[in-house]
């Protein structure tokens, strides 16, 4: 049987293109590597943008509301970020299992353990192995993670460069040796993000009603010893106050493009990268799952266009990566810039940036439009630039509250 469409990876973005074209009639393969559920390391964050093109309620599965985000500078000053609506942690375990079913629900074939193994481009379609079996589809979408086998078999990309990846390590603490009974109920409601002076990435804690999700995140050229950074991280938690059982986890390792964004093309001859296939994660907060998403949508739509004229050549599959330039990419480059200049590039303007953090975050909880503009940032990766836009008059009050707060810091100290 030749399939319309072949979907390598059942992650958020490969379930959730198989679904919508599985809504609309054609008929669609899905492959996973592993057996659902399966764990999958992630800090788990569902934005309002995510919830909403899920299409599902809170009974789904098991998500946790939260509205409260902290953040932490080196010395564990802190300021909290509130009045955030509809977002949710989730358990990837559970999220991705759902998500695949509904792909399954709306007509998918699913072929769990089924690890592709090897994709060759034929001139009436994509010819795909995975064990023992051959299979024969019109179209491919790469889902398949950052080491991508469609991207590479099908000639888009050999591999990341290694000063484009993230490295993150992350482990789950689970009952009993997590008691959220010990924490209040603004930490149950608050996801707190740590900044270091022994990393230039950033750590995450995450407390649900029986896990805590913990995690670090480094640029991958400045990672040295990985265990010696995690017990760094585990001593700023302990430091922090969140005194649990945390010797006996054991973090997992992953790596993911959050540098520059999509780099390469997205597309060729009858095949579309979606997700971190293609380097869609942001830049700026390293969320996944909503460049993911999105991607899957907008790949969608493009294919059932394609399946309609009968056309999958590269020039007209061009249209997806014309979408998401015009949608989204300005946005990679200019969190990429600061990243890249005042962030990672500069040691002084660094850690000026740390030193500052708080009194910085505080005075923009004081401007409305600028606060807005954050919270749009953390939970719509197509606007995480948008606080680096400010007109002059933003400007003058940032600079203004900013240094009222300082001035009151150097009384109280």
């Amino acid at each position: 049987m030749k399939w319309e469409v072949a979907v390598v990876g059942a992650g958020p973005g490969g379930a959730f293109t198989a679904r919508e074209l599985a809504k609309k009639g054609f008929n669609v393969i899905l492959f996973e590597k592993e057996r659902f559920p399966r764990d999958k390391l992630c800090g788990g964050w569902l934005t309002p943008l995510v919830v909403k093109k899920l299409g599902w309620n809170e009974n789904k599965i098991k998500m946790h509301r939260f509205k409260n985000i902290r953040v932490y500078d080196p010395y564990l000053n802190s300021v909290l970020v509130g009045d955030m609506v509809d977002n949710y942690t989730v358990l990837r375990e559970e999220f991705d299992h759902a998500l695949a079913q509904d792909a399954v629900d709306a007509g998918v074939e699913l072929k769990e353990s089924a690890a592709v193994k090897s994709l060759s481009l034929k001139k009436d379609e994509v010819q795909i192995k995975s064990r023992d079996q051959s299979f024969s589809a019109s179209l491919v979408v790469g889902a398949d993670g950052t080491h991508s086998i469609v991207a590479r078999e099908l000639g888009l990309r050999k591999r990341w460069k290694k000063s484009e990846l993230i490295f993150c390590m992350g482990a789950l603490l689970r009952e009993p040796l997590f008691k959220p009974e010990h924490l209040s109920e603004e930490m149950m409601s608050t996801v707190q993000i740590f900044l270091f002076n022994f990393c230039r990435g950033y750590g995450w804690l995450s407390a649900q009603e029986r896990v805590c999700n913990i995690g670090l995140a480094e640029f991958l050229p400045h990672l040295k010893e990985p265990r010696k950074l995690w017990k760094q991280f585990i001593n700023t938690l302990k430091r922090a106050g969140f005194n649990f059982s945390f010797h006996a986890l054991k973090p997992k390792g992953y790596m993911y493009n959050a540098v520059r964004g999509p780099t390469g093309p997205t597309f060729g001859e009858r095949v579309l990268l979606v997700g971190d296939a293609g380097g869609f994660a942001s830049n700026l907060t390293g969320e996944g799952i909503g460049p993911a998403i999105v991607t899957a949508e907008m790949a969608a739509s493009v294919i059932e266009r394609a399946l309609e004229k009968e056309d999958f050549s590269a020039h007209y599959l061009k249209n997806y990566e014309k979408r998401w330039q015009e949608a989204f990419g300005d946005t990679y480059l200019t969190n990429y810039r600061f990243l890249k200049h005042y962030f990672a590039g500069f040691p002084i303007l660094r850690r000026y940036a740390l030193k500052n953090l708080v009194p910085f975050l505080e005075a923009v909880n004081t401007i409305p439009e600028l606060k807005s503009a954050l919270l749009r940032g953390f939970t719509d990766f197509r606007a995480s630039s948008e606080i680096f836009s400010l007109g002059k008059p933003h400007l003058s009050a940032l600079a203004l509250a900013f240094l009222k707060n300082k001035f009151k810091r150097l009384i109280h100290t």
